[in-house]
Protein backbone atom coordinates (compact mmCIF):
# COMPACT_ATOMS: atom_id res chain seq x y z
CA UNK A 1 0.00 0.00 0.00
CA UNK A 2 1.17 3.77 -1.01
CA UNK A 3 -0.53 7.00 -0.87
CA UNK A 4 -0.36 8.62 -4.39
CA UNK A 5 -1.30 12.21 -5.98
CA UNK A 6 -3.73 12.34 -8.95
CA UNK A 7 -4.28 15.24 -10.86
CA UNK A 8 -7.34 16.28 -12.24
CA UNK A 9 -8.04 19.35 -14.75
CA UNK A 10 -11.26 21.51 -13.77
CA UNK A 11 -11.83 24.16 -16.07
CA UNK A 12 -8.90 26.46 -15.79
CA UNK A 13 -7.35 24.49 -12.49
CA UNK A 14 -5.61 21.60 -12.15
CA UNK A 15 -6.32 19.90 -8.81
CA UNK A 16 -4.69 17.53 -6.75
CA UNK A 17 -5.96 14.61 -5.03
CA UNK A 18 -4.27 11.75 -2.47
CA UNK A 19 -5.33 8.54 -2.35
CA UNK A 20 -4.64 5.64 -0.37
CA UNK A 21 -3.71 2.66 -3.12
CA UNK A 22 -2.78 -0.92 -3.22
CA UNK A 23 -0.69 -2.45 -6.57
CA UNK A 24 -1.50 -6.56 -7.17
CA UNK A 25 -1.03 -8.89 -10.02
CA UNK A 26 -4.32 -9.99 -11.79
CA UNK A 27 -4.12 -13.64 -11.67
CA UNK A 28 -5.93 -14.29 -14.98
CA UNK A 29 -4.18 -11.26 -17.08
CA UNK A 30 -0.95 -11.48 -15.59
CA UNK A 31 -1.26 -7.42 -15.42
CA UNK A 32 -0.99 -5.41 -13.10
CA UNK A 33 -3.21 -3.21 -11.45
CA UNK A 34 -4.23 -0.53 -8.70
CA UNK A 35 -6.69 -0.56 -6.24
CA UNK A 36 -7.79 3.00 -4.66
CA UNK A 37 -8.78 1.73 -1.36
CA UNK A 38 -9.48 5.32 0.25
CA UNK A 39 -9.64 8.72 -1.11
CA UNK A 40 -7.81 11.23 1.27
CA UNK A 41 -9.41 14.25 -0.59
CA UNK A 42 -7.71 17.40 -2.47
CA UNK A 43 -4.36 17.87 -1.30
CA UNK A 44 -4.87 21.63 -0.48
CA UNK A 45 -6.96 20.20 2.12
CA UNK A 46 -6.13 17.26 3.98
CA UNK A 47 -6.18 17.30 7.49
CA UNK A 48 -2.49 16.79 8.65
CA UNK A 49 -3.38 16.16 11.70
CA UNK A 50 -5.97 12.81 11.19
CA UNK A 51 -2.74 11.92 9.03
CA UNK A 52 -0.60 11.90 11.90
CA UNK A 53 -3.42 10.00 13.88
CA UNK A 54 -3.09 7.23 10.88
CA UNK A 55 0.06 6.78 10.85
CA UNK A 56 0.44 6.67 14.94
CA UNK A 57 -2.39 3.91 14.59
CA UNK A 58 -1.15 1.98 11.77
CA UNK A 59 2.56 1.72 13.27
CA UNK A 60 0.98 -0.05 16.40
CA UNK A 61 1.45 -2.96 14.39
CA UNK A 62 4.91 -2.14 13.55
CA UNK A 63 7.97 -3.00 15.67
CA UNK A 64 8.22 -0.93 18.72
CA UNK A 65 10.04 2.49 17.61
CA UNK A 66 10.42 1.50 13.84
CA UNK A 67 9.09 4.14 12.04
CA UNK A 68 7.92 6.97 14.72
CA UNK A 69 11.72 7.39 15.72
CA UNK A 70 13.27 7.61 12.36
CA UNK A 71 14.08 10.89 11.13
CA UNK A 72 12.42 10.66 7.71
CA UNK A 73 8.79 9.23 9.17
CA UNK A 74 9.20 12.57 12.02
CA UNK A 75 10.15 15.01 8.80
CA UNK A 76 7.30 13.24 6.90
CA UNK A 77 4.41 14.02 9.31
CA UNK A 78 5.29 17.65 9.28
CA UNK A 79 5.25 18.01 5.76
CA UNK A 80 3.34 15.69 3.18
CA UNK A 81 5.18 16.94 -0.11
CA UNK A 82 8.73 16.09 0.91
CA UNK A 83 8.32 13.26 -0.55
CA UNK A 84 7.62 12.06 2.48
CA UNK A 85 4.94 9.79 0.71
CA UNK A 86 5.23 7.74 -2.35
CA UNK A 87 3.58 9.43 -5.87
CA UNK A 88 2.65 7.72 -8.49
CA UNK A 89 2.11 10.94 -10.32
CA UNK A 90 2.94 10.81 -13.67
CA UNK A 91 2.49 14.38 -14.58
CA UNK A 92 -0.68 13.32 -16.94
CA UNK A 93 -3.87 15.32 -16.09
CA UNK A 94 -7.34 14.07 -16.92
CA UNK A 95 -10.67 15.80 -17.00
CA UNK A 96 -13.37 15.64 -14.70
Amino acid sequence: MYLRTVRVKKQDKVLEYVQLAHSHRDPLTRKPSVKILYNLGRADRLDMDALRRLVRSISRFLEPGLLLNSKRAQSATSDPWNKGFRSQNTGKTRKA
